[in-house]
């Protein structure tokens, strides 16, 4: 590779750093809201109590059930926002060595001319 290259893909990595640290931060800072949220949503006492008495053992069952689907379309969410993600910043990776190899092929050129 070039040493003509070199700084632009330093500047490249640390930009990619700085984004990732910025995705990061917003992961962090939207997960403590949701968790505030969620928390101030329960009200000071908990959960509120079951009025009558123990659930009996079907009920119990669609509960685990339900809550088993809901797991499990989450994880199929966070699959994939994590696979658009991905695909994004690949997308951005192809494109930025698409401009670099242009702007090597044009010194080159100009190298050439001179």
């Amino acid at each position: 590779m070039p040493n003509s290259l070199h700084p632009l893909i330093a500047r490249a990595r640390r930009r990619m750093k700085r984004r990732r640290a910025l995705i990061a931060a917003a992961v962090v800072a939207f997960s403590a809201t949701g968790l505030a949220f969620g928390l101030a949503s329960r009200g000071p006492g908990g959960p509120p109590p079951q009025t009558s008495g123990a659930p009996s053992g079907r009920s119990r069952h669609a509960a685990a059930e339900r809550i088993r689907q809901r797991l499990a379309a989450e994880a199929a969410r966070q699959l994939a926002h994590e696979k658009a993600a991905a695909r994004a910043q690949m997308a951005a990776a192809q494109a930025q060595m698409a401009a670099l190899r242009a702007e090597m092929r044009a010194r080159e050129r100009a190298a050439e001319r001179k």
